[in-house]
């Protein structure tokens, strides 16, 4: 797949719209520089800053493919040689580097200088970029910067550098991703490197008589490793050139419509008919120059004058580098950038609640699920809350959460905060509660949630777009809360465990306090979108409690009564509340959607009608939920109701061996060459034992590593894969050689493992206890093993045997360390 398609759709989302035009001019594409570093580098071509190598894992240096710790290969490399960088802030250098500002010990730079672009428009920028085998956090970040015709020295000055896109993982332990423009948080959706070398590429816009370019990399571990090679900017010859300007460059926003001038200059006169230029605005410059889509420079006109209007964009940034885009065929694309400096004031939209920390006990318990979907778990009960004190909405768009490495979450298009209310995001999971009545997202970066680290110094910041600073906090450590909380009364319910922090006050300069030490929390761990104790932000004008007259309900059950009450009268005309639940309509539905409390009255009563989806999906516990409409100022309420099962579970699809740890033994059980891979030769073998044929497709292998923090993650999911009574499948960390079809595995089904992590494998480690289940595609539970710590640390696998881990020198047969896809004794399963 060639970079080309990623630039078209990128482009999409910047543009409004791409126009092209007919011209006389006929250009002719010219690479202006290459480099693919198939030389020593000691000329003028480039120049490295924070260079070092230290001959195996640690390096920002030119590189020859395959040698010690170089993790990338083959693809669209040019020769045998790239530039790689890994672990830059453990090679020996001398950082921060005087001549390069703002150098830090994770960052290498690699600059070319004066490169001699005068007479070339319509400028690009190619190179082939790999990744190594691991992934990355946010901060490792790939910055490519342009400028032109500037008169400072390219080392050491910072002036008007222009970043036109890079790579960068979507959250932590993901993939770099391809991104255009400034330096901004990926999607899932962006394209993403791979250990081979591949085509990528970026428009410059603009041109001049010399152009620097300075690639920035950020690196601080040894599987965090980024690679280039054959990087080539190329350009038109001949091309007819408009080149636009402001009367200043740097602006002040103006309180209102503020008339401003845009000068149009080309290098012939415009052909007849005049030349029209498409407008492709972004986002800010949009809201900060009042331009058409189209702007047309007359016939025979080789300088024209705009006239238009700076206007403010009514929203709190920081300095914004704002740039307009003009482009037609056969005509060099142009920029127009400038600065605005922000007037509008900074809102009262202040964090009040931070969870950072799995509250509850060590053993994670539901007290933990600060989220309410019934799962106690270290990102997805993370949150933070933030509160409106103003007296008017508050647009938050394009906000972003941080902590100490980065962006971790940015708020979508359209997020806007009312006027005395709290919004909530937490770090992933399904919210499910009133929240006070504050709104509630879940974090944008994946799995990781807010990746906040409760086992060192953190921060946990919130900033408007171009870095307008709206607060930074310092996180409490996990050991800080638990020695706290350890004042409390051992009576306290919150003696001894973990907590959010929360304000003191509706101020910016109210300090933080564990939540349970806050008068009227009751020793409360946390109150996502509600005062410490449990009160909303606004004044509601009433209040609903909700009653479900029943703790659980079979699927077949008829309906079940809740009854609902308000803390006062319903007004003239009744009040309609919303009905609604966690639960698809699989597990539920209620007599109605929405149910009026009478006039004068406090009290109705709705039904619960549970479903019969007629799967083996387990029970489900369900809230319901009864709220106010949309607009109005009602606290809702919600209670729960378990909808048990009635399918049953007739399947023996059991985990028969599991193989973690391979220190020592030598052994290469996947069989593709490379003996005790860590990650690749990990193996789960799941043995059908229900006595008629099972299809495995959606059903998935999960695992959770017995610790405070841990999450049950994703090993597996299989394909179309029917697995006959008495047959075996094989899964392994990492990909292997064609080693399905080699007979040592006796026909057992083999595949590698599937999940989000590419450096996962498993997601299980020596030395730690194991939690296994076989999942089928509705989310129940098949099968669960848990095989404990000092059985996986001893170089050979476990085998479950009569529902017991044993190890596979211990088990019936057994007389080697593993035996993956076979029985302990060597021998097929009857059923390959």
């Amino acid at each position: 797949m060639k970079a080309k398609k990623f630039i078209n759709r990128s482009s999409l989302i910047l543009a409004c719209l791409f126009g092209f035009l007919t011209s006389n001019i006929q250009a002719e594409v010219v690479t202006i520089l290459q480099e693919s570093f198939e030389t020593d580098g000691l000329g003028t071509r480039y120049t490295v800053i924070g260079g070092g190598d230290n001959g195996e894992t640690d390096f920002f240096a030119r590189r020859e493919q395959f040698s010690a710790g170089t993790d990338a290969s083959g693809g669209t490399i040019d020769g045998n040689f790239f530039f790689g960088a890994s672990d830059i802030d453990n090679i020996n250098r001398d950082l921060p580097s005087p001549d390069f500002p703002g150098l830090g010990r994770r960052d290498g730079v690699i600059i070319f200088n004066d490169i001699p672009v005068n007479g070339f428009g319509n400028l690009n920028l190619q190179m082939a970029v790999a990744q190594g085998q691991g992934t990355f956090e946010p901060d490792n970040h790939f910055r490519i910067q342009v400028r032109f015709d500037d008169p400072g020295d390219a080392i050491a000055s910072n002036t008007e550098w222009i970043t036109i896109g890079g790579f960068r993982s979507t959250s932590t332990n993901t993939p770099g991703r391809y991104f255009e423009g400034p330096l901004r948080l990926t999607s899932e959706d962006d394209p993403r490197l791979v250990s081979e070398f591949t085509e990528w590429e970026w428009p410059l816009w603009g041109f001049g008589t010399t152009m620097d370019m300075r690639l920035i990399i950020n690196s601080n571990w040894r599987d965090e490793d980024y690679y280039i090679d054959n990087i080539r900017i190329t350009g038109d010859n001949e091309v007819f050139r408009v080149e636009a300007s402001l009367p200043s460059f740097d602006l002040v926003e103006p309180s209102g419509p503020e008339p401003i001038a845009v000068t149009f200059s080309s290098n012939a006169p415009a052909p007849a008919g005049g030349l029209v230029l498409e407008v492709v605005n972004d986002d800010w410059s949009a809201f900060t120059l009042e331009l058409p889509e189209t702007i047309t420079i007359p016939e025979g006109q080789s300088n024209f004058t705009f006239n238009t209007s700076h206007i403010p964009d009514g929203r709190f940034t920081g300095l914004k580098i704002v740039e307009a885009r003009f482009r037609a065929n056969n005509v060099s694309r142009e920029s127009l950038r400038f600065k605005v400096e922000n007037s509008t004031p900074k809102p009262r939209v202040i964090i009040m609640e931070v969870q950072n920390v799995i509250p509850g006990t060590i053993e994670a318990d539901p007290e933990g699920d600060a989220n309410g979907d019934g799962v106690s778990d270290f990102p997805g009960d993370q949150f933070v809350e933030l509160v409106n004190f103003e007296d008017f909405d508050v647009d938050i768009s394009g906000w972003t959460v941080h902590d100490d490495l980065g962006p971790r979450h940015q708020y979508p298009e359209g997020t806007v905060i009312p006027a005395g209310r709290a919004l909530v995001t937490f770090g992933g999971g399904t919210p499910s509660g009133v929240f006070g009545g504050a709104d509630v997202l879940t974090a944008s970066s994946g799995t990781t949630g807010f990746a906040f680290n409760s086992t060192r110094a953190e921060i946990a910041g919130v900033f408007a777009p171009f870095g307008g600073e709206m607060e930074i906090i310092d996180l409490p450590f996990e050991a800080q809360i638990l020695e706290r909380t350890l004042q409390l009364p051992q009576s306290s319910p919150a003696f001894g465990e973990t907590a959010s922090i929360h304000r003191t006050g509706d101020s910016i300069d109210a300090p933080f306090e564990l939540h349970p030490f806050i008068p009227g929390s009751n020793d409360s761990l946390f109150s996502p979108g509600a005062r410490p104790d449990g009160s909303p932000y606004f004044t509601p004008t009433n209040v609903v409690t909700v009653d479900v007259l029943a703790d659980s309900a079979s699927e077949t059950d008829g309906a079940v009564g809740a009854v609902v009450t308000l803390e006062t009268p319903a007004p003239a005309g009744g009040l309609t509340l919303n009905l609604s639940s966690n639960a698809t309509d699989d597990e539920i539905t209620f007599s109605a959607p929405q149910i009026t409390v009478p006039a004068g009255q406090t009290t109705v009563q709705f039904e619960i009608l549970p479903f019969n989806d007629g799967v083996l999906d387990g029970p489900s516990e369900v809230s319901i939920f009864v709220t106010g409409l949309d607009g109005s100022d009602v606290l809702g309420g919600l209670d729960k109701i378990t909808i048990e099962d009635v399918a049953v579970n007739n399947f023996r699809v059991e985990v028969a061996e599991f193989l973690i740890s391979l220190d020592g033994t030598g052994e290469d059980p996947n069989l593709n060459g490379n003996l005790e891979e860590e990650i690749a030769d990990q193996f789960i073998e799941i043995v059908n034992r229900s006595g008629f044929p099972v299809d495995l497709r959606g059903w998935s292998i999960v695992v959770r590593v017995d610790d405070a923090f841990a999450v049950r993650q994703l090993g597996h999911t299989f394909g179309g894969t029917t697995l006959e009574d008495n047959a075996s499948a094989l899964v392994f960390g990492e990909i292997f050689n064609s080693a399905a079809a080699d007979p040592i595995f006796g026909g057992s089904f083999v595949e590698d493992a599937t999940n989000d992590d590419s450096n996962g494998g498993l997601h299980a480690d020596s030395g730690d206890a194991a939690f296994v289940d076989i999942v089928n595609q509705f989310g129940f539970v098949v099968f669960e093993v848990e095989i404990p710590a000092d059985l996986t640390s001893q170089g050979m696998s476990v085998v479950i045997e009569n529902g017991t881990p044993i190890l596979h020198l211990e088990a019936s047969g057994g007389e080697s360390i593993m035996s993956p896809g076979l029985q302990t004794n060597g021998s097929a399963y009857p059923g390959n």
